[in-house]
C-alpha cells in the first residue's frame, strides 16, 4: 500500500466506482440479499482501511515540514521517517510518520498530534474487544469480532490488551479524589 495521500484516494475513487457499479449492475441474475450485502460489507470494509490510511497520511504530510519539535525541553530534529502497524476495525495497514530524536529521547510527532495508542490497535476495536470480552471468552471474543471484521484476531492478544486496559483504568482511578 501507498504512503501517499493522492495515490491512496485515485484507489479510493476506483473502489468507490467498482463498489457503486456492483450495486447498479441489472445485467444477469442478481446475488441474493445475502450475497449482495456480505459482498457491500466486505467492500466497505476494504474502502475504510484506506480513507482511514489516507487519513494519517495526509495528516502525515501536513507536518511534513515541521523539522524540529520540542520535547520536555528538548529540541528533537526530524530523522527521517518510520514505519508504524496499524491494526484497525477496517484491517491492518502500515502508514510512515517523522521520527524525532536527540540525546536517546525519541519522539513521532503524528502519534502525538492524532492522540495514537502505543500498541497497534487502535482505540475504536480496543474498545469493541473490550466490551465484548465482558460477555464473551477471549477466544469467543477474538473469532465473533474476526468472523465479523474479516480478520485474524489473536485470543491471547486480545487478553493482554484487555489486561492492560485494566491497568489503565485501577492506574486513573488512583489518580482521583476519593468521594465525599
Amino acid at each position: 500500500m501507498s504512503n501517499n495521500s493522492d495515490k491512496i484516494v485515485q484507489q479510493i475513487r476506483a473502489q468507490f466506482e467498482s463498489l457503486l457499479a456492483k450495486a447498479q449492475n441489472t445485467t444477469g441474475a442478481p446475488p441474493s440479499a445475502y450475497a449482495m450485502e456480505h459482498r457491500l460489507f466486505t467492500d466497505l470494509i476494504d474502502l475504510g482501511r484506506l480513507l482511514l490510511q489516507c487519513s494519517y497520511c495526509s495528516q502525515q504530510e501536513a507536518l511534513a515540514s515541521v523539522e524540529t519539535v520540542k520535547v520536555a525541553e528538548n529540541i528533537l530534529p526530524l530523522k527521517g521517517l518510520r514505519s508504524r502497524s496499524v491494526r484497525s476495525v477496517f484491517g491492518k495497514f502500515t502508514i510512515e510518520r517523522g521520527y524525532y530524536y536527540a540525546n536517546k529521547q525519541g519522539y513521532h510527532l503524528l502519534d502525538a498530534r492524532l492522540n495514537m495508542p502505543e500498541e497497534s490497535t487502535t482505540d475504536l476495536l480496543r474498545e469493541w474487544q473490550s466490551t465484548m470480552a465482558c460477555y464473551d471468552p477471549y477466544h469467543k471474543t477474538s473469532k465473533i469480532l474476526g468472523n465479523i471484521l474479516h480478520q485474524r484476531l489473536s485470543a491471547r492478544a486480545i487478553e493482554d490488551e484487555v489486561a492492560g486496559d485494566c491497568d489503565l483504568a485501577e492506574a486513573f482511578f488512583n489518580q482521583q479524589s476519593a468521594p465525599e
